[in-house]
């Protein structure tokens, strides 16, 4: 897929109230989580920060820039041992 997808590369993370959103989701530790159409991960990255070692987060997204920016952020974030 060699043609970014027309919304790449933006979030509707910082337009939404963030405690708002994840306290609907109701995220619980050693959950798994499924975040359709990820882009960069920010929301993958914000449920991970409380999801704890056992939870899971699953990220899938059709543009492949994403997937790369979202490893990157990873490995600086140092998300796994």
């Amino acid at each position: 897929m060699g043609k970014s997808p027309v919304a790449a590369g933006k979030s509707s993370i910082d337009l939404v109230d963030r405690k708002k959103v994840f306290s609907i989701l109701d995220v619980r530790s050693n959950s798994n989580f499924l975040d359709l159409a990820c882009g960069i991960g920010n929301y993958s990255l914000e449920v991970a920060k409380g999801i704890g070692e056992k939870g899971r987060v699953f990220a899938i997204d059709l543009w492949e820039g994403g997937f790369e920016a979202l490893n990157i952020r990873i490995q600086e974030q140092k998300m796994f041992k």
